[in-house]
Protein backbone atom coordinates (compact mmCIF):
# COMPACT_ATOMS: atom_id res chain seq x y z
CA UNK A 1 0.00 0.00 0.00
CA UNK A 2 1.44 3.19 -0.77
CA UNK A 3 1.37 6.41 1.04
CA UNK A 4 -1.30 7.97 -1.61
CA UNK A 5 -3.44 4.71 -0.65
CA UNK A 6 -2.79 5.32 2.65
CA UNK A 7 -3.73 8.87 2.79
CA UNK A 8 -6.87 8.46 0.76
CA UNK A 9 -8.22 5.75 3.18
CA UNK A 10 -7.56 7.43 5.99
CA UNK A 11 -9.62 10.60 4.49
CA UNK A 12 -12.17 8.74 3.73
CA UNK A 13 -12.69 7.23 7.23
CA UNK A 14 -11.55 10.04 9.07
CA UNK A 15 -14.33 12.43 7.87
CA UNK A 16 -16.96 9.62 8.86
CA UNK A 17 -15.57 9.20 12.24
CA UNK A 18 -14.79 13.40 12.69
CA UNK A 19 -19.05 13.89 11.63
CA UNK A 20 -19.96 11.07 14.28
CA UNK A 21 -18.17 13.28 16.92
CA UNK A 22 -19.50 16.43 15.88
CA UNK A 23 -22.94 14.80 15.77
CA UNK A 24 -22.10 13.36 19.28
CA UNK A 25 -20.47 16.62 20.36
CA UNK A 26 -17.47 14.89 21.54
CA UNK A 27 -14.87 16.50 19.63
CA UNK A 28 -12.09 18.07 21.09
CA UNK A 29 -8.83 19.40 19.23
CA UNK A 30 -6.55 16.77 18.02
CA UNK A 31 -2.92 15.18 16.11
CA UNK A 32 -3.17 11.79 14.56
CA UNK A 33 0.10 10.91 13.38
CA UNK A 34 0.03 7.66 10.89
CA UNK A 35 3.26 5.79 10.72
CA UNK A 36 4.41 2.47 10.08
CA UNK A 37 6.32 0.80 13.21
CA UNK A 38 9.75 -0.68 12.25
CA UNK A 39 9.82 -3.88 9.63
CA UNK A 40 5.77 -3.81 9.36
CA UNK A 41 3.97 -2.54 6.52
CA UNK A 42 0.46 -1.68 7.78
CA UNK A 43 0.17 1.71 9.29
CA UNK A 44 -0.83 2.67 12.79
CA UNK A 45 -2.33 5.79 14.07
CA UNK A 46 -1.38 7.70 17.40
CA UNK A 47 -3.93 9.66 18.15
CA UNK A 48 -2.98 12.75 20.64
CA UNK A 49 -5.60 15.05 22.20
CA UNK A 50 -4.98 18.53 22.87
CA UNK A 51 -6.06 20.34 25.76
CA UNK A 52 -8.18 22.88 24.09
CA UNK A 53 -9.79 24.80 27.43
CA UNK A 54 -7.30 27.51 26.93
CA UNK A 55 -4.59 29.40 24.57
CA UNK A 56 -2.25 28.66 27.34
CA UNK A 57 -2.87 24.94 27.49
CA UNK A 58 -2.43 24.93 24.11
CA UNK A 59 0.99 26.87 24.40
CA UNK A 60 2.00 24.46 27.07
CA UNK A 61 1.48 21.88 24.94
CA UNK A 62 3.59 22.61 21.87
CA UNK A 63 6.11 24.01 24.21
CA UNK A 64 6.25 20.98 26.06
CA UNK A 65 4.31 18.08 24.39
CA UNK A 66 5.86 18.50 20.88
CA UNK A 67 9.25 17.80 22.04
CA UNK A 68 8.04 14.65 24.15
CA UNK A 69 5.82 13.33 21.21
CA UNK A 70 9.45 13.84 18.88
CA UNK A 71 11.18 12.13 21.46
CA UNK A 72 8.80 9.22 21.44
CA UNK A 73 8.68 8.58 17.63
CA UNK A 74 12.36 8.31 17.24
CA UNK A 75 12.41 6.40 20.16
CA UNK A 76 9.98 4.21 18.91
CA UNK A 77 11.70 4.17 15.26
CA UNK A 78 8.44 5.21 13.70
CA UNK A 79 8.18 6.17 9.95
CA UNK A 80 6.23 8.63 9.95
CA UNK A 81 3.58 8.99 6.70
CA UNK A 82 1.77 12.48 7.45
CA UNK A 83 0.31 14.15 10.44
CA UNK A 84 -3.31 15.65 11.19
CA UNK A 85 -4.48 18.51 13.19
CA UNK A 86 -8.03 18.37 13.26
CA UNK A 87 -10.28 20.86 15.49
CA UNK A 88 -14.07 22.23 15.57
CA UNK A 89 -13.59 26.29 14.99
CA UNK A 90 -15.64 29.46 13.87
CA UNK A 91 -14.85 31.51 11.21
CA UNK A 92 -16.31 34.71 9.94
CA UNK A 93 -16.11 35.63 6.41
CA UNK A 94 -17.31 39.07 5.25
CA UNK A 95 -18.12 39.83 1.45
CA UNK A 96 -14.67 41.45 -0.15
CA UNK A 97 -17.13 44.56 -0.78
CA UNK A 98 -18.16 45.17 2.28
CA UNK A 99 -16.07 47.25 5.10
CA UNK A 100 -15.03 45.38 7.95
CA UNK A 101 -16.64 46.96 11.53
CA UNK A 102 -14.96 47.74 14.02
CA UNK A 103 -15.85 44.96 16.30
CA UNK A 104 -15.31 42.24 14.12
CA UNK A 105 -18.13 40.26 16.62
CA UNK A 106 -20.68 42.21 14.57
CA UNK A 107 -19.54 39.44 11.85
CA UNK A 108 -22.02 36.05 12.58
CA UNK A 109 -20.21 33.04 12.85
CA UNK A 110 -19.79 30.11 10.87
CA UNK A 111 -18.69 26.80 12.50
CA UNK A 112 -16.35 24.76 10.41
CA UNK A 113 -14.30 21.36 11.01
CA UNK A 114 -10.05 21.89 10.19
CA UNK A 115 -8.55 19.77 9.19
CA UNK A 116 -4.84 20.62 8.25
CA UNK A 117 -2.26 17.32 6.56
CA UNK A 118 1.42 17.52 6.62
CA UNK A 119 3.82 15.52 5.42
CA UNK A 120 7.22 15.67 4.25
CA UNK A 121 6.38 16.84 0.86
CA UNK A 122 3.18 18.53 1.34
CA UNK A 123 1.20 20.92 3.48
CA UNK A 124 -2.70 21.44 2.97
CA UNK A 125 -5.92 22.72 4.89
CA UNK A 126 -9.18 21.62 4.28
CA UNK A 127 -12.31 22.92 6.17
CA UNK A 128 -15.50 21.84 5.80
CA UNK A 129 -18.45 23.87 6.60
CA UNK A 130 -20.84 22.35 10.03
CA UNK A 131 -24.49 22.22 8.95
CA UNK A 132 -26.74 21.41 11.56
CA UNK A 133 -29.88 21.15 10.33
CA UNK A 134 -32.82 21.35 12.92
CA UNK A 135 -35.91 22.26 11.28
CA UNK A 136 -37.40 21.84 7.98
CA UNK A 137 -40.04 22.43 6.35
CA UNK A 138 -42.72 19.79 5.40
CA UNK A 139 -44.85 19.58 1.84
CA UNK A 140 -47.83 20.59 4.08
CA UNK A 141 -45.72 23.52 4.62
CA UNK A 142 -45.33 22.45 8.71
CA UNK A 143 -42.35 22.65 10.72
CA UNK A 144 -40.87 19.73 11.14
CA UNK A 145 -38.49 19.22 14.22
CA UNK A 146 -35.85 17.07 12.95
CA UNK A 147 -33.22 17.41 16.33
CA UNK A 148 -33.27 13.52 17.24
CA UNK A 149 -33.13 12.33 13.31
CA UNK A 150 -29.71 10.31 13.86
CA UNK A 151 -29.15 7.01 15.70
CA UNK A 152 -25.57 5.81 16.70
CA UNK A 153 -25.51 2.80 18.39
CA UNK A 154 -29.09 2.96 19.84
CA UNK A 155 -29.03 6.62 20.62
CA UNK A 156 -30.64 9.65 18.55
CA UNK A 157 -28.79 12.61 17.95
CA UNK A 158 -29.32 15.70 16.23
CA UNK A 159 -28.10 15.19 12.49
CA UNK A 160 -25.41 17.17 11.14
CA UNK A 161 -23.73 17.83 7.89
CA UNK A 162 -20.27 18.54 6.93
CA UNK A 163 -19.50 20.18 3.46
CA UNK A 164 -16.16 20.77 2.06
CA UNK A 165 -15.23 24.82 1.48
CA UNK A 166 -13.24 24.60 -1.58
CA UNK A 167 -12.68 28.19 -1.07
CA UNK A 168 -11.38 28.02 2.03
CA UNK A 169 -9.54 24.62 1.46
CA UNK A 170 -5.95 25.26 0.51
CA UNK A 171 -2.29 24.06 -0.17
CA UNK A 172 -0.39 25.47 2.57
CA UNK A 173 3.23 26.45 2.17
CA UNK A 174 5.08 28.72 4.31
CA UNK A 175 1.94 28.85 6.97
CA UNK A 176 3.16 30.13 10.41
CA UNK A 177 1.03 28.83 13.40
CA UNK A 178 1.46 26.61 16.57
CA UNK A 179 -0.68 23.73 14.69
CA UNK A 180 0.93 24.10 10.97
CA UNK A 181 3.84 22.19 9.54
CA UNK A 182 3.67 19.45 11.89
CA UNK A 183 5.89 17.04 9.79
CA UNK A 184 8.56 19.43 9.86
CA UNK A 185 7.77 19.74 14.15
CA UNK A 186 7.62 16.05 14.92
CA UNK A 187 10.26 14.02 13.07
Amino acid sequence: MTDQDIRKEYEDNHLDKIKEMIVKQQIDPFIHIIAREKDEEKPIILHVPIPASSDMDKELFVRHGFPQLKEEIKKNNFEVIFITFTTEAWIRKLDKDKPIPENYKEIPPDEVLFISYSSADEESVKVYDIIRDEFEVNDKGELIDKTYEVEINGEMYKKVEVKLNEELSVAQSGAEGKFSNLFKQLT
